[in-house]
């Protein structure tokens, strides 16, 4: 067991201990050859019956004797011929009611055996005559002694959906098990799955209704203070403070964000909320050629081979006629020059670019929570260990986010910063992706000098500077990517260019500044500039592949290892001789 200090035994215990091993082994043997003998000569009757009970009691997870076993029973439960039905009905009763002594057996040996709980719901879903409160006082008991074990949960969710138990009874029962601990992470998990059947919001805008939200973050400072290093109550919270955020929804329906050509209509690209696959795709944008050509889609990511994807793209063969969006009547899209059509109202939900009502009851009981936690940390503060402090900070600042973003800049970034850095470093990345979404969100919801919103800028122009922001990712751009033409990531904490990908239409490129060490993985078709001043490159083949796109005119490398070496700046120069290509090489700013 975890954390349970081992005995090293002696020299005599040791040679016991084999003897008995070998013992054990032996009969495990001579066991599994009788089985394997009967079941070759198809002989599935009693004595089977008695062999499998006999090595499974030994070793419970043994799956394929399981699976022999119950076609053994589906043998033996068949009706016989001078059998009358009351008389097979109790048969089979007497015979699957023997499998569940037989599971119990086995749950004594290993608690947390999969084939053994599989093999007790299949026996009991088959019995007539059904005691289902032993059953739940089995679980129970089980759960008391160990309330971490998932397999006993699903065993119970399957007898209260056999027993059609009302979901309220379930909820007074994860009720008593959190009071009896508040560490049940478990207990806690199956309540968030009962309250939506129980409490279903009217308006299907979050997952429960508001006013259950309210009541269930009302007695959330109870288990914070109890044990706040237990991370359960903290993570079930997280659950409910997420239904504040405007980008929340129960089912993520798809929607179309964007469609943008390129300027010679020659490649379309479509852009969803979710990934979608090509029936959703074709189930919402329809485009028209002139003559007889097919539109041939086609998902863009990272990954090779992938069926559902944000974005799509189609190379168009021929003249475009038109384009028609199924569910135009239903979103409102903001037409493009280009010719292309934006949701920008999707967009500013997704970017928290508008303020909203700050005034609903949910919003008062996250922000009476985030009181409470703010109390927490003082009381903390000085005395505990930097662990104690990282879920009551996570939280808070997770409020902070969802109440006020724009208020709270400078606390936001700072608790992220140390949660990243001093409260949990082990989950170092999850902050820093955190952080970097926020500052995206902060950057487009900003204004330019004219006093135009950056995003608006973005949507007009195609162009985004995300410069000296100190981001580790940019996946959150995700849903603006086909709009983007020029981006200046220059002066952040880039390693890695592989999500370049996900901009098609990128044009110009400033990686300036970036602890970038190569960029073989860069892909970007209609690249015409690349700027990559000040990276860590030092080697010609940690660059050379992007000499070979056919779009490139210019290439920055000012600052860098390749500009201070003669010899390594002229075989750049070699390649892009050799290749054919026209390309500016940038070697000291002017």
């Amino acid at each position: 067991m975890h954390f349970v200090k081992k005995v090293p035994r002696t020299e005599e215990e040791e040679a016991r201990n084999a003897k008995e091993k070998a013992k054990k082994l032996r009969t495990y043997c001579q066991l599994r050859d009788k089985i394997n003998t009967k079941q070759r000569s198809d002989e599935l009757d009693d004595e089977l019956l008695e062999l499998t009970g006999e090595i499974l009691t030994k070793v419970p997870d043994l799956y394929s004797v399981w699976n022999l076993r119950r076609s053994v029973l589906e043998k033996l439960a068949e009706k016989k011929d001078n059998e009358s039905e009351e008389e097979h009905l109790k048969r089979k009763d007497r015979l699957f009611s023997g499998e569940l002594i037989l599971t119990q057996s086995c749950l004594m040996t290993n608690c947390k055996s999969y084939c053994a709980w599989f093999h007790r719901g299949w026996a009991f879903s088959r019995i007539k005559s059904r005691d289902i409160n032993h059953e739940l006082k089995m679980c129970e008991k089980a759960l008391q002694m160990d309330g971490r074990n998932f397999h006993c949960w699903d065993y119970r969710r399957l007898i209260a959906k056999i027993a059609n138990l009302h979901p309220d009874e379930e909820l007074k029962f994860s009720d008593k098990m959190i009071g009896a601990n508040f560490s049940n992470y478990s207990a806690w998990h199956y309540r968030s799955s009962l309250l939506p059947v129980l409490f279903p919001d009217p308006e299907r805008r979050i997952a429960i209704s508001e006013e259950r939200a309210c009541l269930e973050l009302k007695n959330m400072p109870n288990a914070f203070f109890t044990d706040p290093e237990d991370q359960s109550a903290w993570i079930y919270s997280e659950w409910l403070v997420s239904m504040c955020s405007r980008s929340f929804q129960v089912e993520a329906q798809p929607k179309l964000l964007s469609i943008i050509m390129n300027d010679e209509k020659t490649q379309i690209y479509a852009t969803f909320n979710v990934a979608v696959c090509h029936t959703e795709l074709s189930n919402n944008v329809n485009v028209e050629m002139e003559g007889d050509f097919d539109v041939h889609w086609m998902p863009i990511m990272r990954f090779p081979r992938t069926k559902f994807s944000r974005l799509w793209m189609a190379t168009l063969k021929g003249a475009f006629r038109s384009l028609e969006v199924s569910n135009s009547s239903s979103e409102k899209y903001v037409k493009l020059a280009s010719g292309g059509i934006v949701n920008v109202k999707e967009l500013y939900r997704i970017y928290n670019v508008e303020q909203r009502d700050r005034n609903t009851e949910l919003e008062k009981s996250v922000r009476n929570l985030t009181e409470q936690c703010r109390i927490l940390i003082e009381e903390l503060s000085g005395d505990q260990s930097p662990a104690a402090l990282k879920w009551p900070v996570f939280t808070y600042t997770r409020c902070l986010i969802e109440l006020d973003p724009a208020g709270n800049e400078e606390t936001i970034i700072k608790n992220l910063r140390k949660l990243a850095y001093e409260y949990d470093p082990k989950r170092r990345e999850m902050y820093r992706e955190a952080e970097a979404k926020y500052l995206i969100d902060k950057t487009l919801r900003s204004t330019n000098n004219n006093g135009m919103r950056i995003i608006d800028e973005l949507i007009k122009n195609g162009s985004l500077s995300l410069k000296d922001l100190d981001l580790s990712s940019v996946d959150h751009l995700v849903y603006l990517s086909s709009l983007i033409t020029s981006l200046d990531l220059s002066g952040n904490a880039l390693v890695q260019t592989k999500f370049l990908p996900m901009f098609p239409r990128l044009k110009q490129l400033h990686l300036d500044s970036n602890p970038l060490p190569s960029i073989t993985d860069l892909k970007c078709p209609d690249l015409e500039l690349l700027s990559i001043a000040g990276c860590f490159v030092s080697e010609v083949h940690d660059v050379d592949c992007i000499l070979e796109c056919d779009s490139l005119s210019r290439f920055i490398f000012c600052e860098t290892a390749l500009s201070e070496d003669n010899a390594k700046s002229e075989s750049l120069r070699k390649i892009i001789n050799e290749n054919g290509r026209n390309i500016r090489l940038i070697r000291h700013w002017l």
